[in-house]
């Protein structure tokens, strides 16, 4: 498609409506990651799920998302950008209102699953969009600034509005809020994105054998975490889905390896600047989805604290990626960016490692994990996700964007899926419906199977850590 052929907004304020449109999707990703977490006991007790079941519910979001994400991007290329947004739209619309029929957790997985395919036709066509709609640099910039910053605000109240909703609501009202949201977006865009928007390139062949053996691959792997904590490793079911992993992993590679237009082109996944960004930003995601995963269970199992309360809890987060936000690129540009990187990961870690050794004696060692894995995430995202496309060809930067947005969402929906394996291992399957006595006696097993699921995780992202700090030391020699 020919940038030329647009009628290019010469501010923000004449592109308010389709900036709009854009941010409210953006809000729509954010709020989800977010909102959810704090009601997740309450989910447990009125569905009687496992701890487990309840962790594959919320992955199932994720994993759909992040494995569907680079397919569909390239579908935009062959029925517009436009008309896949919108289609997005409309499907998450129609699925967030199916909330109100669910009433067993599988259901949920369901519906979460659908919310995730409704993502991947959405977000990542988000920075896409805003890059086309706008004609100079400055205006993108800002325009992308303020999207994130709107994103940032939905990630930041998520937890405080969902606990705010539970005293009043059902939880099911967390995700019936989207369709409303759907709504705004789509009228917007619909109105506000130029049609020559819907034009295709119709040249580009999709590589639909890569996608399906991605996503098959991603969900056997999520499944059989499930599996395996119900029914054991000698369980057949569980043997059938790792075969599964192994079969399709091997095709994926295979299959991009061979075709002409890959899901992911694996020879860029060897340069260093690319490979160093995308393992920083893999690090990060570990630890940031799998530790909140476990916070919110922790505040409310083992401290006793209301979801309100427990909301509340997470305001040092907050108040942390709102404080270091408008300082990042004065650090940035102070370090040098191969060196904040390397910071930001570092603090990040030694947030996830200050969460596991103190969380079980005061909340005060939770808020101080909470600051330093916001800090260091708030600047290694941004220099992550930067170096990537720093690393990539010119005429690959929108590969670049779905790597980092699939990587990140991939490692959150495998942390998370860690956790809950875990938890379900140390801690028995009735927590959710035992008494405060009850919950009291178990309390200090909770502690321990969360101390140990913490350094699990702070270990992964550490080796992740370590070897991006490798690979991007070659790119400075």
């Amino acid at each position: 498609m020919n940038r030329s052929t647009l009628n290019h907004p010469q501010s923000l304020k004449e592109g308010w409506l389709a900036l709009t449109g854009l941010s409210v999707v953006f809000l729509f990703e954010m709020l989800d990651n977010s909102v959810l977490t704090v009601a997740l006991p309450t989910i447990g007790k009125e569905l009687n799920a496992s701890v487990s079941s309840l962790g594959l519910a919320t992955t199932a979001y994720s994993v759909v998302f992040g494995s569907l994400m680079l397919l569909l991007g390239s579908l935009a290329d062959k029925i517009g950008p436009k008309r896949l947004m919108l289609s997005g739209l409309a499907l998450l619309g129609v699925t967030s209102l199916s909330i109100m029929a669910v009433s067993n957790i599988y259901e949920l997985i369901a519906v979460r699953a659908l919310m995730g395919v409704a993502a991947a036709m959405t977000t990542p066509l988000t920075l896409s969009l805003t890059f086309k709609l706008f004609s100079t640099e400055s205006l993108q910039l800002r325009a992308m600034s303020l999207i994130s910053t709107v994103g940032l605000v939905g990630l930041s109240i998520g937890p405080t509005l969902g606990g705010a909703i539970l005293t009043v609501a059902s939880w099911k009202f967390l995700i019936l809020v989207n369709t409303p949201i759907a709504a705004i977006a789509f009228i917007a865009l619909f109105f506000s994105l130029p049609s020559s928007l819907t034009l295709t390139n119709g040249k580009k062949s999709l590589d639909l054998p890569g996608g399906i053996y991605g996503t098959i691959a991603l969900v056997s792997l999520f499944i059989a975490l499930d599996v395996v904590s119900q029914q054991g490793v000698t369980s057949w079911l569980f043997w059938s889905l790792m075969m599964s992993i192994v079969v399709f992993t091997t095709f994926f590679i295979r299959q991009e390896s061979s075709t002409i237009n890959p899901l992911i082109p694996l020879p860029f996944l060897k340069l260093p600047m690319v490979s160093s960004g995308l393992l920083y930003k893999a690090s990060g995601s570990v630890v940031t989805a799998g530790i909140g995963y476990v916070v919110m269970l922790q505040l409310q199992l083992s401290y006793h604290w209301s979801p309100v309360l427990a909301a509340v809890g997470l305001l040092p987060q907050v108040l942390t990626l709102l404080l270091v936000g408008p300082l990042v690129n004065g650090i940035v540009a102070r370090l040098g960016g191969h060196s904040a990187a390397f910071y930001g990961g570092l603090i990040t870690v030694v947030g996830g490692l200050t969460y596991a050794i103190g969380s079980s004696q005061s909340y005060g060692w939770i808020a101080l994990s909470l600051v330093l894995i916001s800090a260091g995430v708030r600047v290694n995202g941004l220099v992550a996700g930067m170096s990537v496309f720093r690393g990539l060809p010119s005429t690959h930067t929108s590969t670049g964007s779905a790597l980092v947005d699939t990587i990140s969402q991939v490692c959150s929906a495998i942390s998370i899926a860690l956790a809950s394996f875990l938890l379900s291992l140390l801690v028995p399957a009735t927590i959710f419906t035992n008494t405060t006595e009850q919950s009291t006696t178990t309390a200090i097993h909770l502690n321990q199977a969360i101390a140990l699921s913490s350094i699990f995780l702070t270990g992964i992202a550490a080796t992740l850590f370590i070897i991006a700090a490798m690979q991007n030391k070659r790119v400075q020699s």
